[in-house]
């Protein structure tokens, strides 16, 4: 069996590794991830092709290489951080880029080959579930303070006390210290991956918090493409990505300004939501679309 070892930092939500899991035995190849950081050191030769969801990684080898630009960098200097994976990383074999933006903000001069490759939707969240309604609205993911997720938190504990916010993922404990006594608001902590679909359809509503500021306004949102193959309404804030899915998909969300000031119940309750159907998006027709395992088979074989 043919071995492809996928070396990535550790800190970051990847969904997309498990799809690539999932893909790859369908080829009798085996996908297997790693976290890269000091004690943890891996035998290159045993693997096939080494397979990077990129962060800095200098040494050279020469094994056959995957670049996969699932995101831009975050936190400080994020231009700075790029621009020195563009020029000091090792050259791969085949890159792999999130969307066109992403590519265009790399401007890679050179002949190696690249792959569009957006985030997709795991096969659970297209089943049919039989939930009742418990809650009034989720949210799911990254509570961090880069998000300004603290204002949905504190919206909900002092001028929405009457509605219930069911918030899924792990929670810093500062922030779950400041809002575990506040009874509208329910924290799962973290959950395993495939009970996510089953715990989200028990809301009314759903949650996609992003700030309009670069990296986070022009990358994929993997939690609103989740609540659309989840069928539910979409409040969101406005920015550059989820207008143009909004717009690409013939979708209409409820937009809230990033302070929350608009998020107006009736007005929510009286919306004309329109939720696209994004069984396209499932991670095996993207992977086929594509056409990801003829992309790497020369560098296996």
């Amino acid at each position: 069996m043919k071995k492809i070892l996928c070396i990535h930092p550790g800190v970051a939500y990847l969904p997309e590794i498990e799809a690539y899991k999932k893909y790859f035995m369908r080829y009798d190849i085996e996908f297997i991830d790693c976290v890269k950081d000091l004690n943890n050191k891996f035998d290159e030769t045993k693997y096939d092709i080494l397979w990077y969801m990129m962060g800095f990684y200098f040494k050279k080898n020469n094994k056959p290489k995957v670049h996969d630009y699932a995101s831009l960098s975050t936190g400080k200097y994020p231009f700075i951080k790029d621009m020195i994976k563009k020029f000091f990383n090792v050259k791969p074999n085949l890159r792999l880029f999130l969307n066109d933006s992403i590519k265009n903000i790399y401007k890679f001069n050179d002949n190696v080959p690249y792959l569009i490759r957006d985030m997709g939707v795991d096969e659970i969240f297209f089943k049919d579930y039989n939930i009742v309604k418990k809650y009034d609205f989720v949210y799911v993911g990254s509570i961090a303070p880069e998000r300004k997720t603290s204002v949905l938190l504190r919206k909900f504990a002092q001028e929405l006390k009457n509605y219930t916010l069911l918030v899924i993922g792990k929670v810093p404990y500062e922030i779950y210290k400041n809002y575990r006594s506040v009874d509208n608001i329910i924290f799962t902590g973290k959950v395993d991956y495939k009970e996510v679909p089953q715990m989200a359809l028990q809301a009314k509503y759903a949650i996609n918090m992003v700030p309009d500021i670069y990296p986070f306004n022009i990358q994929t949102s993997t939690k609103l493409l989740e609540y659309c193959a989840l069928n539910l309404k979409v409040i969101t804030t406005s920015y550059k990505w989820v207008n143009e899915f909004e717009d690409r998909y013939n979708a209409r969300f409820f937009k809230v300004n990033e302070n929350l000031d608009n998020f107006d119940i009736k007005k929510i309750e009286f919306f004309d939501f329109k939720i696209p159907d994004v069984k396209e998006l499932e991670w095996n027709k993207i992977f086929d679309r594509i056409k990801l395992f003829e992309n790497i088979q020369g560098l296996l074989y």
